[in-house]
């Protein structure tokens, strides 16, 4: 599988997590308890947009991008 960018590997190992333990969380996690979490989730989402969206990390995975290319990955 090839994933587009880092965040895609993110979501497939939530969606993963989610669909092998699914009936695990269903059982410990209120809707209450979800809908507290959302805003936390939120934030955590805007601050990693927000990091990724740095020049710096911008130019790592570039940089990234252009030695695994170069290395036939």
């Amino acid at each position: 599988m090839v994933l587009d960018t880092d965040d895609d590997l993110v979501l497939l190992w939530m969606v993963h997590f989610r669909d092998r333990h699914a009936g695990y969380h269903r059982t410990l996690v209120s809707q209450g308890a979800a809908d507290e979490f959302a805003a936390p989730a939120r934030a955590v989402r805007a601050a990693h947009a927000a990091r990724a969206a740095t020049s710096f990390v911008q130019s790592w995975r570039h940089q990234r991008e252009a030695f695994l290319d170069a290395e036939g990955n």
